[in-house]
């Protein structure tokens, strides 16, 4: 059955403004970074024992994300500079397609690269004569999830600051990610009740690495990462509504 080109051509369009995001990151300093990323993760693995086996995985997430921030935070900024996001809104495309091309763009990428170093960290692991398949599994849900959690709020950044401001506030968002999980204690702690909720709303305008990194408790293993997908697509979702609602009323001229 041959698809519509009501879909087909967006489709394509929105695949074109994300394949600019990896035709535009991929040169020889990448190249560098992959493979030294890459022989650092296989040496992690080769010298970890048993108890530092997510220790060693939340080591590479927080280096990939911090390479995905630098990334994601320059797309549409420097779309914008060079005037390519004209070429781009020529394409049967409106805005909120570009908006999720630079969304795939900057996600695929991100767990391209996390898939590499977790690769050969477990190649390095597995040679040491280390290996927990559960444990890996249950991590890299919880890493794709986060990536891409992390990846709609980079684009809803980028399209609402310029591109050094964009950064510094991606960085910034990230590291309270680690922290947030701290502020429902602090809130009933020093805040009286009837301001409570006001400052716990702050407590989900950013990803909660909490979740991402360490909760499980006593939640069954299948109901947990199901809850933790469906945290994570609400918040892409959140992100890109916010991208797209801020993007149509930008003036590109």
């Amino acid at each position: 059955m041959e698809i519509p080109d009501s879909i087909r051509l967006p489709a394509q369009a929105i695949f074109a403004v994300a394949e600019s995001v990896w035709k535009r990151v991929f040169d020889h300093v990448m190249g560098m970074i992959l493979l030294a990323g890459s022989g650092l993760a296989f040496l992690l693995g080769s010298n970890i024992e048993g108890n530092e086996f997510h220790v060693a995985l939340v080591v590479i997430q927080v280096f990939v994300s911090l390479l995905v921030i630098l990334i994601g935070t320059t797309e549409i900024p420097r779309d914008m500079a060079t005037r390519n996001i004209q070429f781009f809104l020529s394409k049967p495309l409106g805005r909120g397609g570009y908006i999720m091309g630079k969304f795939v763009g900057v996600l695929i990428l991100g767990e391209l690269i996390l898939v590499a170093y977790v690769a050969c960290f477990v190649v390095g692991a597995t040679i040491h004569g280390f290996g927990n398949g559960r444990e890996l599994m249950v991590d890299g849900i919880r890493m794709i999830l986060q990536l891409a959690a992390l990846s709609a709020l980079l684009v809803g950044l980028s399209v609402i600051f310029p591109e050094v401001a964009a950064t510094i506030f991606g960085v910034a968002f990230y590291i309270a990610s680690f922290l947030s999980f701290i502020l429902p204690s602090l809130v009933r702690q020093f805040l009286p009740e009837w301001i409570s909720p006001l400052f716990l709303s702050v407590y989900y305008l950013v990803p909660n690495s909490y979740y991402y990194l360490w909760a499980l408790g006593d939640v069954p293993l299948g109901s947990f990462l199901l809850l933790l997908g469906a945290y994570s697509v609400a918040y892409c979702s959140m992100a890109l509504m916010v991208a797209n609602f801020w993007f149509q009323r930008r003036d590109l001229n």
